[in-house]
C-alpha cells in the first residue's frame, strides 16, 4: 500500500476538511428531530473533517505523530461509542428502526475507514522528530 504525502494533499484536506465537519453536524442535529437519521455517519464525517484539518494544520511540526495518535485517539473513542449508542438503540426500540439504523452503520464506515487512512498515511510519511 503506498502512503500519501501530507504535504502533496494539504490545499485539498484544507478546502473539504469544513465542509465534512459542517455535513456531520448538521446530520447529528437533524438526528434530534428525527432518530432516524445516520448519526453514526455524522460522526464519522466529523472525523473525517476533523482529521483532514489537524493533518493540514498541524503538518511537519514537532509533536506531529504524538498529535495525530492522540487525535485517533479521541475521534476513535467517539466513533465507537456513537456506534454503541445506535447499537443499543437497535436492541432497546421496539419501533422499526432496524433498516435505517443498519444502512447508518453501514454508511458510516467509507468515513471512518478515509479517516484512519489518512491518519496511517500521515503517521508513515512523516518523518519521525524525536
Amino acid at each position: 500500500m503506498r502512503s500519501i504525502s501530507p504535504h502533496r494533499s494539504l490545499p485539498v484536506l484544507a478546502v473539504w476538511s469544513p465542509r465534512w465537519i459542517a455535513l456531520g453536524l448538521s446530520l447529528l442535529v437533524a438526528t434530534i428531530y428525527w432518530p432516524a437519521m445516520p448519526a453514526t455517519t455524522g460522526m464519522a464525517l466529523i472525523a473525517l473533517g476533523a482529521t483532514g484539518a489537524t493533518i493540514s494544520r498541524f503538518a511537519g511540526s514537532p509533536g506531529f505523530q504524538l498529535l495525530l495518535l492522540l487525535h485517533l485517539t479521541i475521534y476513535g473513542g467517539l466513533y465507537a461509542l456513537c456506534i454503541g449508542a445506535r447499537l443499543d438503540l437497535w436492541m432497546n426500540d421496539a419501533s422499526n428502526l432496524h433498516i435505517p439504523i443498519l444502512v447508518d452503520l453501514a454508511a458510516s464506515v467509507w468515513p471512518a475507514a478515509a479517516a484512519l487512512y489518512l491518519t496511517a498515511s500521515a503517521l508513515i510519511g512523516q518523518p519521525s522528530t524525536d
